[in-house]
């Protein structure tokens, strides 16, 4: 019974997925997703995957807060070129960045990482998430095969 009113007051995984995508993990009141980039990656002159495990993929997690209501944050993967727009398609979409800094030393080509928060409704905080993945010139759509 309790899960039958939980799904009644939240909205369903299916609104954000059908703006960015299928969910990479779901589970109780949480869904990840993970956007992995397209172009050439080297960590210390050794070509990588883009992907979560290894930090060199893109990853938003959304949360049902209550009726109508989610939070967001995510880590977005930059080329130097992207963090200007980034940062501002972030802000003017209302999702509050946070901090930018690097992980790694010796990655090809440098990259940055970006970090914000938000609450709202989930499709304006998804197309908000979208806005932003869309100034990235190699992210790939959430599970979107190579």
């Amino acid at each position: 019974m309790r899960r039958a009113i939980t799904d009644q007051l939240f909205p369903a995984w299916s609104v954000i997925d059908g703006i960015l995508g299928k969910h990479s993990e779901a589970e109780g009141r949480t869904a990840e997703y993970e956007f992995p980039r397209r172009d050439r990656l080297t960590v210390h002159g050794k070509p990588v995957e883009s992907v979560g495990t290894l930090e060199t993929a893109s990853e938003v997690v959304f949360q049902r807060l209550g009726p109508g209501r989610v939070a967001t944050a995510g880590e977005l993967y930059l080329l130097t070129s992207e963090v200007e727009p980034v940062l501002r398609a972030l802000d003017e979409h209302g999702l509050h960045p946070t901090a930018l800094h690097n992980h790694m030393r010796d990655d090809g080509p440098p990259h940055y990482w970006v970090h914000w928060y938000a609450t709202g409704d989930a499709a304006s905080l998804a197309k908000a998430v979208s806005a932003a993945l869309a100034l990235m010139k190699g992210a790939k759509k959430a599970s979107q095969p190579d």
